[in-house]
């Protein structure tokens, strides 16, 4: 799975978070940076988290990885609990998918779950050996 694919998908579901808190009037509009994630139940290495970023404005996304980019639309329920989203990236290598999340924020902290193939949304934050889910922590960059 290429590191575009992951980090493109993470940028869409932060996105999402960002309408959904809108509602509640929480801003979470700024750069968010990864600080831990787990995929198929193995922990991703720090350089790799080092590698990218997600811009949220008021009205978008855009995931930053090296020199490529991701931007995209997405659905929230904010009365699911957790919180669910549909994310469906514009361009990229993601386009025309939809890709289902779980998502949970705390002050600076957005938590989100998700396969990496398309499938059902996650019942928990949990990412397991061969579950093909990937779970990343991001905080606010200030």
């Amino acid at each position: 799975m290429s590191r575009l694919l992951i980090f493109c998908t993470c940028a869409g579901l932060i996105l999402s978070v960002a309408a959904a808190r809108a509602e509640e009037k929480v801003n979470i509009i700024g750069t968010w940076l990864p600080v831990e994630g787990t995929l198929n139940g193995e922990k991703l290495t720090d350089d790799f988290l080092k590698s990218f970023k997600v811009i949220v404005a008021k009205d978008g996304y855009k995931a930053v990885v090296g020199e490529q980019t991701e931007s995209g639309t997405y659905k929230i329920d904010t009365k699911a609990k957790p919180t669910t989203m549909d994310i469906a990236p514009s361009d990229g290598p993601q386009k025309g998918k939809t890709i289902k999340a779980i998502f949970e924020l705390s002050g600076d902290t957005i938590k989100i779950c998700y396969p990496l193939e398309n499938g059902e949304q996650p019942k928990e934050f949990a990412s397991t050996k061969d579950s093909k889910v990937f779970l990343v922590t991001y905080k606010r960059q200030k």
